[in-house]
């Protein structure tokens, strides 16, 4: 789910910048719950409990509990709720998408014993877990009687000359399209520039739908020692693809500003990549019933690709004419190649395990997001890339992520329960932080295993549609409330 980043951080940015801000470092950075439905009902608290491949993903160590061979999937069903409010109007959207959360083939090799060999077993997996969803959409309308996205466009462009500000050759994305489309003015031919809406009094409208996902394809191996060390490592590679389709319009509803009738601004982003990563981990089986374990991720090199562009039609009035005319201009599409690396992953997991009534598991993240940074290829961007990796200390901080999960067992049936909580991310205190509750049920035989999950994950953010020197502009709160149903296949031999 999109992390729209919190309004005091939002100052920040450029607001119309595509790509490389500290948002989409959050964005990349961030995992979700989602996999095994075995997993996902337990909230995904599986790092102490291996044998899952989902749980591959938070401790590899987990490989080596395997006593057998399997093949798994898992397909999915999710669905996006958003309900924001800006300016003293609420409204809801909706949006549902099928997935695939989880693929893999494990295969294990149980040793002969000879006398004195410690050794019990050695497990490959591979297989795909998806670490992100991005798919979502929300819907903000009101009334804003202060200001108007056109101003921003304006102060962006002061300093521009007239000259280089047409033609999309100086700020093509935003300000240069409405000098074209006489949503900005020159004075005079100088280098200021006033609005065609001069204070507020308008409608303003936005709809931004977003698609995609990151999923990580992983090579893993597992040991067994004694069956009471249990050792492990894996390569990753997470796939990111990412799009995002942004409209936003303002109208005078009530004709009060002789010049300016409505505006339609567009904006488009496609992004995709692949990253590579490591994870190491252990468990120790510290009783019969206990088990704990500890893992360490690498940070995950994303290598980037952007391509994005904008529209903007608006119907206003030239200067010195009175007549309501239709204009039109679209950007060039705009391509940029980067390098971003996420913060390195701590992770800490215990479990209680009965054979004969299930499970309670608990698993600990220490993430650092301020530590995320951008690598750009160009000498050119370089001053803008150390902006941008210190606005991201600034904005984000360390942070821990709890995952508690239970499974009840009854001859062949298994009931589970669980809670997740990402902890807020931001340094200046603005709370982000998300909740997720999970519910599943299973049957498991002796080759054959069917899981079913529900989760359901909300939490709160805050949008400004735009920004000006001055502030004053209004924020949106949006609840996201996302649920997925989740049902997970398994074969053994």
């Amino acid at each position: 789910m999109r992390n729209l980043i919190l309004a005091a951080a939002l100052m920040l940015l450029s607001t119309f910048a595509f790509g490389q801000s500290e948002v989409d470092a959050l964005r990349y950075s961030q995992t979700g719950i989602a996999g095994t439905a075995r997993s996902s009902g337990a909230a995904g608290a599986f790092g102490a409990l291996g044998a899952d491949l989902t749980g591959l993903s938070i401790n590899p160590a987990g490989a080596g509990m395997y006593r057998s061979s399997e093949l798994v999937f898992t397909p999915s069903l999710y669905f996006a709720n958003t309900e924001a409010s800006y300016l003293n109007e609420t409204n809801e959207d909706d949006k549902s998408v099928f997935n695939f959360n989880n693929a893999g083939l494990v295969l294990t090799n149980l040793m002969r014993k000879k006398e004195g060999d410690r050794w019990v077993s050695v497990t490959w997996a591979f297989g795909m877990n998806r670490l992100q969803n991005f798919n979502s959409r929300y819907y903000m309308k009101g009334f804003n009687p202060d200001n108007s996205i056109t101003q921003h466009f304006a102060q962006r462009a002061q300093g521009i000359a007239p000259d280089d500000l047409y033609g999309n050759n100086a700020d093509p994305y935003s300000s240069s399209l409405a000098y074209s489309t006489y949503l900005i003015n020159d004075v005079a031919g100088s280098s200021t520039y006033e609005s065609v809406i001069p204070n507020g009094e308008i409608e303003q409208e936005e709809i931004m739908e977003e698609k995609g996902a990151m999923d990580e394809y992983f090579l893993a191996l597992g040991a067994n020692y004694n069956n009471k060390l249990y050792m492990g490592g894996s390569v990753s590679f997470p796939f990111t693809n990412y799009k995002s389709n942004t409209f936003y319009k303002e109208r005078d509803v009530n004709n009060n500003i002789p010049a300016f009738n409505s505006l339609e601004f567009g904006e488009f982003l496609d992004v995709t990549g692949i990253g590579v990563n490591a994870k190491f981990g252990l468990l120790y089986r510290a009783h019969k019933h206990v088990r704990v374990g500890g893992a360490m991720h690498t940070p995950t090199i994303h290598r980037l690709t952007e391509s994005f562009s904008s529209t903007m039609v608006s119907n206003v009035s030239t200067p010195g004419s009175a007549a309501i005319e239709r204009f039109e201009d679209n950007s060039p599409v705009g391509n940029f190649d980067y390098k971003l690396q996420s913060p390195w992953k701590l992770v800490g997991s215990a479990a209680y395990i009965h054979p004969s009534f299930g499970f309670v598991s608990l698993d600990i993240e220490r993430v650092d997001y301020g530590q995320a940074s951008y690598d750009f290829d160009s000498v050119e961007d370089k001053a803008y890339e150390q902006e941008i990796n210190r606005a991201i200390k600034d904005t984000y901080k360390a942070t821990s992520n709890i995952r508690l999960g239970a499974e009840f067992k009854k001859e062949i049936f298994r009931f589970r329960a669980g809670f997740a909580r990402n902890g807020n991310v931001f340094a200046n205190g603005q709370d982000s932080a998300k909740n997720t509750y999970t519910a599943g049920f299973g049957v498991r035989e002796k080759s054959f295993y069917a899981d079913l999950a529900f989760i359901h994950t909300s939490n709160t953010d805050y949008y400004q549609p735009y920004s000006l020197n001055n502030g004053g502009v209004r924020s949106a709160e949006i609840d996201n409330r996302n649920n997925n149903v989740v049902m997970t296949f398994g074969f053994r031999w």
